[in-house]
């Protein structure tokens, strides 16, 4: 798949959602704003200064109140989702709430969260909250991919592309009409929370559960960007 001026192989079915630092026609390095390659009339705001970092190419957030907003992105009754992302943290103690992108603010139902909470977490709300969870996970300040799928009932999260824990029995999505999906943060732009401290380079939305196959491909077409 072509992109603008970067080539990447990564899946292209069912891709909603795609922002990458990488990417020209997503980012100007330097810019405030980063565009959805795959609806370029979709953007994400920098709200309170994320930074640009060139090497490899990704936004830097202080873990205070920097993310990047992007709008209601509608899932209303889906029944498959992925979301994923290349991503490093600067914190190393593993304790605390940080968020790596979400549909969710706190206080609110919400939709879904990819994020970091006493381990690392991937939950989906279909009436009450669907969490697959890896507690053993401790941030190193290295660079990991990071997905969390919705595929046949049962939400899966992966870890540089193998599945680390897994929960069944999962219903539709909620929808969490008006919430945000944020980088970086909770879906509370007026007071974000929850905030990331780190780098992080790519976020990708699918209207579907991606295979364990085709997750794996996805950390294989760009782990070289990260020296992996």
């Amino acid at each position: 798949m072509k992109f603008g001026s970067i080539t990447t192989d990564i899946i292209a079915d069912g891709l909603i959602f795609n922002v990458d630092a990488a990417n020209r026609a997503s980012y100007i390095p330097n810019a405030t704003t980063t565009f959805n390659t795959t609806n370029l009339s979709q953007s994400g705001s920098f709200l309170n200064s994320p930074t640009f970092v060139n090497s490899p190419p990704s936004w830097d957030f202080d873990g205070i109140d920097a993310c990047i907003t992007c709008g209601d992105i509608e899932m209303d009754g889906f029944t498959g989702l992925t979301v994923e992302a290349w991503c490093k943290s600067d914190i190393t103690d593993g304790i605390g709430t940080r968020r790596i992108v979400s549909k969710d603010q706190v206080g609110v139902q919400g939709a879904w969260n990819l994020w970091v909470y006493y381990g690392l977490r991937w939950q989906t709300h279909d009436g009450s909250w669907q969490s697959a969870t890896y507690s053993s996970y401790s941030e190193d300040a290295n660079w990991h991919h990071i997905v969390g799928t919705l595929r046949d009932g049962t939400n899966t999260l992966y870890l540089d592309g193998v599945a680390v824990a897994s929960i069944s029995g999962v219903g539709a999505l909620d929808d969490a009409d008006n919430e945000e999906v944020v980088i970086g943060a909770d879906s509370d732009v007026a007071n974000p929370e929850h905030e990331w401290n780190g780098q992080i380079a790519n976020v990708k939305i699918y209207n579907r559960g991606l295979s364990s196959t085709e997750v794996l491909h996805n950390y294989n077409a760009l782990k070289s960007r990260f020296g992996l």
